[in-house]
């Protein structure tokens, strides 16, 4: 029996963090982009932890498996968004947490960013 290769069939772009100074000298988060990624990703539900009736921290909303190299493994606190082909932004998740399946896929574990 041949075993089948797993298909992909969504492309999202991976970006990691970067801290600029803005006009006043102030530190400001942004995004860059890294590279885009075949995957595919399942909405799970989700939900938020709360504590004394404020919002700590949202729990997984969406599950993304994906081909990854090492030069370019994604790491928590990175973002994976989903991009037209005019490179408008339809989703954006942050990543909660990666998990290494075998030596060539990764699960993330993310949250949809607001």
């Amino acid at each position: 029996m041949r075993l089948q290769r797993k298909r992909y069939k969504k492309r999202l772009m991976m970006r990691q963090p970067v801290t600029t100074q803005d006009a006043a000298g102030q530190p400001t988060r942004g995004w860059t982009d890294v590279q885009e990624v075949a995957c595919n990703y399942r909405d799970v539900g989700g939900g938020e932890k709360l504590r004394g009736g404020a919002v700590v921290e949202p729990t997984v909303s969406t599950i993304i498996e994906m081909r990854w190299r090492y030069e370019h493994a994604p790491q928590a606190e990175w973002q994976m968004a989903l991009v037209n082909p005019y490179g408008d932004d339809l989703r954006v998740w942050n990543v909660r947490r990666v998990m290494e399946l075998n030596d060539k896929e990764l699960r993330l574990f993310c949250v949809e960013a607001e």
